[in-house]
């Protein structure tokens, strides 16, 4: 079944960690090799060992993932929340939680004040449908 998700891709997150340091500054590159490949298998693997299939949990984990493993030298909360955004899209699906709300819960994530289960359970709770 996890075939018909449309995951993201190692080329796309590194896209969208460039997007956000043109928009609002940052530090390039990568803190090590393999670093965004681990973002882009996280949710897939989720996916198939975990047998997790809704959307939003998934892209819930993408966040957490980001927001966790620190794959780039600056911009992984940015990075975090463009990664939901894209992969809810991506399944048609959209995130209805504003800026302000989605930012704080990114701060949460980061420092451990939430866990992946409570990101995940939140993304399902602020998407609707395309």
């Amino acid at each position: 079944m996890s075939e018909t998700i449309a995951f993201l891709t190692e080329e796309e997150i590194a896209s969208l960690h460039e997007i956000a340091l043109e928009q609002f500054g940052g530090l390039l590159g990568v803190r090590q090799d393999g670093g965004v490949a681990s973002l882009a298998d996280y949710a897939p693997n989720k996916a198939h060992y975990e047998r997790l299939l809704s959307i939003p949990r998934l892209a819930g984990c993408y966040a957490f993932a980001a927001a966790k493993f620190h794959a780039f030298n600056d911009g992984n909360k940015r990075v975090a929340a463009a990664m939901v955004e894209v992969f809810l899209l991506k399944n048609g699906m959209e995130l209805i939680a504003d800026d302000d709300e989605t930012y704080l819960m990114l701060i949460d994530l980061a420092t451990g004040a939430i866990g992946e289960e409570d990101m995940a359970a939140w993304v399902e709770e602020n998407s609707v449908p395309l």
